[in-house]
């Protein structure tokens, strides 16, 4: 590959990363979320968890 393709995909990788972890906050900067939704995000970290600990009980190797 060479070195022009390479940063071209690079970049707009980079580009697009930033993009998707930005705007979200600026959309969501000083509103407040239903007790729903903070409901629904609480969910994140147990389940992250759980698909860690699922992968190495059943994939131990």
């Amino acid at each position: 590959m060479p070195v022009n393709e390479f940063l071209v995909l690079w970049l707009s990788s980079w580009a697009a990363i930033a993009f998707f972890r930005i705007a979200p906050a600026f959309a969501l900067r000083g509103r407040t979320l239903s007790p729903r939704g903070t409901e629904a995000l609480g969910y994140i970290p147990p389940a992250a968890f759980a698909a860690l600990v699922a992968n190495d009980l059943i994939s131990p190797g």
